[in-house]
């Protein structure tokens, strides 16, 4: 059914013209039918004329029509001047009424009608005047509605590539500091014949490979974005050894639900990445747990807050996250950032795949309902 109504290949089109002209001719013949509880009056003189009538105005609407369609509705929306629509529809009624004059006064002859010229004229009006507005209009309208339609579903495609364009860029950009500051440590431990390169390597491939194809993804099961910071965080161990200790607890109800992939990474490297000045050993607890339909992940750590909080590639970091957050309408969020002089604090609350989707299911049940 969409491809008849909106397709643009010849045989739709087509199909869609014939309909409407056939709608056309139904709705004329029963113009000329009688009365509903008389139609077993009707006999194929009747129809005969009304074919032959029907017919014989045909041309006029049809030039009507697809000068409306093709000439003058573009020329309009071009202009946007009402002069120019006055002056179509003097010409197109300077046009129509002689010639159904004409037609009208050859239908009488053809059917034996007597009548005066007046007579001719007045019924060459309603043809080419009343009927012939009502279908060209209705065309219009038509097209109009088609049109309107296409531009909005246009609209709404653009609209939804460009978010995933910027969902794309978004995650590009969250995680080059993992990257390259694995890269370089994995290059000092190979120049000092460390035997944790090679497991270095191993965990940076798993966290790349989740990152590179898992982020692809409009959601991953919550179970592997924890296997993920479980790569990153034994990653960190690796690189800073003895100068850092990390805690992660997970817990809360059974099952697995959906979040979007590399989410909670951003904020684990807030809280992990060390400062070059850091004279104490860093402190890192971690907890992600499940209740209702929402996932609570927070993260403490013993760093100065206040000062990591300043640095623009944190505060990027953040508007990044909440930027992703804020893609998904439907779900609801909550990110906190406590700094203090000597810790930092960063909760996360989100709604899961189940969660939002019953939030839609509902919304949209409320908009019907006021319909």
């Amino acid at each position: 059914m969409y491809a008849f109504v909106f397709s643009k290949h010849f045989v739709p089109r087509l199909a869609r013209h014939l309909a409407f002209w056939g709608m056309y001719y139904i709705c004329a013949i029963l113009t000329y039918l009688p009365p509903i509880g008389a139609w077993a009056q009707a006999d194929r003189q009747l129809l005969s004329v009304a074919l032959f009538d029907i017919t014989a105005y045909l041309p006029v609407y049809l030039s009507s029509v697809y000068c409306a369609l093709y000439i003058i509705l573009p020329g309009y929306l071009h202009r946007r001047k009402a002069g120019f629509l006055a002056c179509y529809a003097l010409l197109s009624l300077a046009i129509s009424i002689p010639s159904g004059y004409f037609i009208t006064k050859l239908i009488f002859k053809k059917h034996g009608y007597g009548g005066t010229g007046l007579d001719v004229l007045s019924m060459a009006l309603q043809h080419c005047m009343a009927d012939l507005i009502t279908i060209t209009g209705a065309a219009v309208i038509i097209k109009i509605l088609k049109d309107y339609f296409l531009q909005q579903r246009e609209n709404e495609m653009l609209a939804v590539e460009n978010i995933r364009s910027k969902l794309q860029l978004l995650k590009m950009q969250m995680h080059p500091r993992i990257l390259f500051g694995s890269l370089h440590r994995i290059h000092l431990e190979i120049d000092a014949g460390s035997r944790q390169a090679p497991e270095m390597i191993l965990k940076l491939s798993d966290l790349l490979s989740y990152l590179l194809y898992e982020s692809e993804s409009e959601r991953v099961p919550l179970s592997k974005e924890v296997k993920m910071m479980e790569d990153y965080i034994a990653l960190k161990k690796l690189e800073i050894k003895d100068n850092i200790e990390i805690r992660l607890q997970t817990g809360g109800q059974t099952g697995d639900p959906a979040i979007s992939p590399g989410l909670l990474l951003p904020l684990l490297e807030i809280a992990v990445e060390q400062p070059h000045d850091m004279p104490r050993k860093t402190r890192v607890a971690i907890e992600l747990r499940t209740s209702g339909g929402t996932v609570y992940f927070s993260l403490s750590n013993n760093m100065p807050g206040k000062e990591i909080v300043e640095e623009s590639s944190v505060r990027t970091t953040l508007d990044a996250v909440r930027k992703r957050l804020k893609s998904y309408p439907h779900q609801k969020f909550k990110l906190e950032v406590y700094p203090a002089i000597d810790s930092l604090t960063i909760v996360l609350q989100v709604a899961t795949q189940v969660a939002a989707d019953k939030k839609g299911l509902r919304d949209v049940a409320q908009k019907t309902g006021k319909s």
